[in-house]
């Protein structure tokens, strides 16, 4: 038997709930995770991919300083 039959389900279960995130960067923590996605750290063959678009994403990653509008804007707050 060979080795990718029995790591079939696991590459299934990893392509199902593999991350998008998509990038809301505000200050200078953006650069940081760029890299994560360049060959040295290579994010995208542990399954995430970053994408482009907010509607296609499944995980926003807010970068940086955040101030109170900002928040309520961006759902961390609830609006009043």
């Amino acid at each position: 038997m060979s080795l990718d039959k029995y790591l079939e389900p696991y590459k299934k279960w990893g392509t199902k709930y593999s991350l998008w995130p998509i990038h809301l960067v505000t200050a200078c923590c953006g650069v940081e995770m760029a890299h994560t996605w360049n060959p040295a750290y290579d994010a995208e063959r542990l399954g995430s991919l970053p994408w482009h678009a907010p509607r296609q994403t499944n995980l926003i990653l807010i970068e940086g300083t955040i101030t109170f509008k900002m928040a309520r804007s961006s759902g961390i707050f609830g609006s009043k």
